[in-house]
């Protein structure tokens, strides 16, 4: 059940391995799947935001 909730792979739950880039796109992706259409269009904007930004400060 923790492992569904924090979408973290059998792995890492039960290894100790380190939470990595990985698992944190699949728990985005499990964000994103239960959103509208109008939430993906918000956090397709905000995303193109950030990656402006941070383009902006290397």
């Amino acid at each position: 059940e923790l492992m569904l909730r924090y979408n973290i792979s059998v792995d890492q739950f039960l290894l100790d391995t380190p939470v990595g880039k990985d698992t944190k796109r699949r728990q985005l992706d499990a964000l994103l799947d239960d959103m509208s259409d109008n939430g993906i269009r918000i956090v397709t904007a905000t995303a193109k935001e950030i990656s402006e930004v941070e383009k902006e400060d290397k």
